[in-house]
């Protein structure tokens, strides 16, 4: 099946009561929202129909209950046996695979081999307005939000402060180039919306890997608007691979947030009323491998390998290595080049990304097209360049959590313990063996110390980095490593350089930030940088 996304029309003035519902009925809601929100298994929900008063049936009916009382049903797909591409948009018409050559049907020629099931967004957001609770909570971004309520102080506190969502408000809404009767955001109801994905690995050994595909309703407030039992998921990609053509897999979800954008009627249970919603992308969150596959840019090991701005890498001189890296400071290659200067570094505009976008996929040879690719480090124009309300790539900030925690300072560590790919041992920051053995057991006696309100506890980081995560570095970072580093460094300037970096991340992870604190983070990260290389 590859139409067009269900979309309902039907507006809803009225939502239903739980007494027409049935006792019986009640009954199986509250054990399938106890199933949604518990790891409970189907045997022990059997027990509890057993040995209580709920009269329910099957998991199964269960199921079909809340299907049908939903009205949403999702729409089938077929894709890539490899999950390559699925047969949407401009594939939707091929038999094989245009990556991998695989069969699109088994032997009858008309069951496919495998789907993608996408659930359609427009009747969940036309529900959240059908939800009295959830309906006053969506409020935040017109009467929570402390601009609304004239109390920022000028402090930037969320995405609402952001300068792409402020320019938003002053414009017109543009389909194509094709300006529509209002404006972006002008109606309190209008939705801010983030979209994201990333490979999770379901299953323990093995590398099968599939692509869940994610909303973030920025209308609620902060503090809510990133928990699971708000994120919206439109389908998974299957896998067991990473897709090759992730656009294809977005095309059904392109469809409806047009459709959003033109505007879909619904009714507000609060107001007591219709209105038209109007929904938008604001932002596109990710990994740089997830943000370069779906911006179609090429990523951190191409020549050109940033998507925010246009630096070019460079090779190791007199290295047969054809690994790229990006120094500020060029004053050692061979020819040499003009140092790059962080503060003016050359950025990237929507405008300038899609011309150049555009200029590689209509090369008139393919080798044309990749000696563009290369020196934009952009493969094609990306599915999400249709829609107005992102800027492309500035909608897509680089994600903390991996720059820093997952990269940044496990890559430190491997310094000062010596173990960075082979680097000579013989360095002024590489901390004695037997001192940094000293280092990791200090950090595991550390979890008898340290509450456990402040996470959970810090394994040895001197021999059990593999099972650091995100949070286990960062608790490191703010709390164990100023402690146990000082006075273990040869010379005091890599402490000293190691505690800007916690300075810098505290002023990061602060809820609000003054005008006067982003310009320190700024300031503070280009001359650690600097640093970093002298």
């Amino acid at each position: 099946m590859c139409g067009n996304p269900p979309c309902s029309n039907h507006i809803n003035e009225g939502y239903t009561d739980r007494e027409s519902l049935g006792a019986g009925v009640l009954d199986e809601l509250k054990l399938f929202a106890l199933k949604l929100g518990e790891p409970v298994t189907e045997r022990i929900l059997e027990q509890i129909s057993r040995l209580s008063s709920y009269n329910v049936q099957s998991l199964y009916h269960m199921k079909k209950l809340v299907d049908k009382l939903s009205e949403l049903s999702a729409t089938n797909y077929h894709c890539c046996t490899q999950s390559c591409v699925a047969f949407t948009g401009p594939h939707a018409n091929l038999t094989t695979c245009p990556r991998c050559n695989r069969p699109r049907y088994h032997s009858d020629g008309t069951s496919p081999r495998k789907v993608f099931q996408y659930i359609p967004l427009i009747p969940r957001l036309l529900a959240f307005f059908l939800n009295r609770e959830l309906n006053e909570r969506m409020q935040y971004r017109t009467k929570g939000h402390p601009q609304a309520k004239r109390e920022s102080g000028g402090h930037k506190t969320d995405i609402f402060d952001g300068t792409h969502y402020r320019g938003l408000l002053k414009r017109e809404v543009t389909i194509k180039g094709h300006h529509l009767a209002h404006k972006y955001f002008e109606d309190p109801r209008n939705i801010a919306l983030g979209f994201g994905t990333d490979g999770v690995g379901p299953f323990r050994r093995r590398k099968a890997t599939c692509w869940p595909l994610l909303v973030y309703n920025y209308n609620l407030p902060p503090t809510e608007h990133f928990h699971d039992d708000n994120a919206i998921c439109l389908g998974e990609v299957p896998g067991p691979h990473k897709p090759k053509d992730m656009d294809s897999f977005l095309y059904p979800a392109a469809q409806e947030l047009l459709q959003l954008v033109v505007g879909v009627e619904a009714w507000d249970v609060v107001q007591e009323e219709k209105f038209t919603l109007h929904a938008y992308f604001i932002t596109v969150l990710g990994d740089i491998p997830a943000v370069s596959m779906l911006l179609r840019v090429k990523g951190h090991n191409a020549r050109s390998p940033c998507r925010l701005c246009t630096i070019q890498g460079v090779q190791i001189p007199k290295s047969s290595l054809t690994t790229y890296y990006v120094p500020l400071s060029r004053k050692n290659l061979t020819p040499k080049q003009p140092d790059v200067d962080p503060i003016h570094l050359p950025l990237r505009t929507h405008e300038t990304f899609m011309a150049e976008a555009k200029e590689v996929q209509s090369a008139e040879s393919n080798a044309e097209s990749d000696r563009l690719a290369t020196k934009y480090g952009i493969n094609g124009v990306p599915l999400l360049g249709v829609l107005d309300s992102l800027s492309l790539p500035l909608s897509t900030g680089y994600e903390f959590m991996h720059l820093v925690f997952e990269n940044l300072l496990p890559n430190l560590v491997l310094f000062w313990s010596g173990n960075f790919k082979n680097l000579d041992q013989d360095q002024p920051f590489v901390i004695d063996r037997r001192v940094w053995d000293a280092i990791g057991m200090s950090t595991a006696a550390s979890k008898s110390t340290i509450p456990s309100c402040y996470g959970a506890a810090v394994p040895n980081v001197a021999t059990d980095q593999s099972s650091f995560s995100a949070e286990a570095w960062s608790q490191w970072a703010l709390f164990i490593g100023p402690v146990v580093l000082n006075h273990r460094f040869k010379h005091d300037k890599y402490y000293h350089h190691f505690c800007d970096l916690v300075r810098l991340i505290n002023l990061c992870l602060q809820y609000q930030l003054s005008d006067n604190e982003l310009s320190e983070i700024r300031t503070g990260f280009i001359e650690w940088v600097k640093k970093y290389e002298r």
